[in-house]
């Protein structure tokens, strides 16, 4: 006998799987989206400011710690020494380093801030927008719906509230709703009668369902919902992976830090004697650099 009757079971697996997966996508897009930007503006008013200043001042101490390295690497070489020449080279690399450094907080900062109510709508709009119509979820989207989601989610990083509703408003706006999609098995008519109790107890108990299913001849038609299934699982577990990644990495890493005065102000300590021993390193690299000035020819 067929597996048709564990059509029902396999529908719940396949609707299970994507619910899963879905609900991973929002939780890392509010990741992405509202705590990490979050996070890098407290970040920002309890140690960045302070942070900024260290590694400006480390970074003045390495520029001329470099300095003194060309012009060393010149007189090895016997080479003239043309000190706007290097200096040049030194701002070049300064600037290579700091675009290096660059991160996206000032870009957070200009992001609107909402109010809760407002917040809270905006979470509740894109919840719905991705149950909908996310790509790896519905992959029968027209062209037209994976612009508008992709329009979606630039509103939803950039807060922006009435885009939103908009783009809400034009994608729901024929009564289209979220809806599972199965295609269910057909028995053969000399099957129906034992089916029919089987199908009965199974309906009524996916536990059981799931313990029979390897027992049975799969039919053709369940293997678009185990494939279903199937993908929606792997992509749930990518997806999950991806959120570790995110929570390994800054701003998330700093989490402790913030959450606890007593490190805050021990990391505060740290960095003000970071700052003294670039200073105090920036002072010796100077004496150094002018020593070796007096020393040149044409100096």
């Amino acid at each position: 006998m067929g597996n048709s009757c564990f059509a029902g079971w396999l529908a719940q697996e396949v609707e299970s799987a994507q619910n899963a997966l879905l609900t991973r996508i929002e939780q890392l897009d509010t990741l992405r989206y509202v705590e990490a930007p979050k996070l890098r503006n407290e970040y920002m008013v309890k140690i960045g400011t302070t942070e900024d200043e260290v590694l400006n001042a480390e970074l003045d101490a390495k520029m001329l710690q470099r300095k003194l390295e060309l012009i060393q690497i010149k007189r090895n070489r016997r080479e003239p020494i043309d000190m706007a020449e290097i200096d040049q080279q030194i701002e070049a690399e300064r600037q290579a380093l700091l675009v290096q450094a660059e991160t996206d907080d000032a870009a957070s900062q200009r992001l609107p801030q909402l109010t809760e109510e407002q917040q809270a709508e905006l979470q509740a709009l894109y919840h719905k927008i991705v149950e909908g119509f996310h790509p790896q979820v519905h992959p029968n989207l027209t062209d037209t719906e994976k612009a508008l989601y992709e329009k979606a989610v630039d509103a939803y990083r950039n807060r922006n509230l009435a885009a939103l509703k908009l783009i809400d408003e034009i994608l729901f706006k024929d009564g289209i709703a979220f809806a599972l999609k199965t295609t269910l098995s057909v028995v053969e008519e000399d099957e129906q009668q034992q089916a029919a109790v089987l199908a009965e107890a199974l309906s009524a108990d996916y536990t059981l369902a799931k313990q029979l299913y390897p027992y049975f001849v799969p039919q053709q038609e369940d293997a678009v919902l185990r494939s279903a299934a199937e993908r929606y699982t792997v992509r749930r577990e990518e997806t999950e992976i991806e959120i570790e990644q995110l929570r390994q990495a800054f701003p998330f890493t700093a989490q402790p830090t913030l959450a606890d005065p007593e490190k805050t102000k021990a990391y505060l300590e740290q960095l003000t004697l970071r700052k003294l021993r670039a200073q105090d390193a920036e002072k010796q690299l100077t004496q150094k650099l002018n020593r070796i000035m007096e020393e040149l020819p044409y100096a």
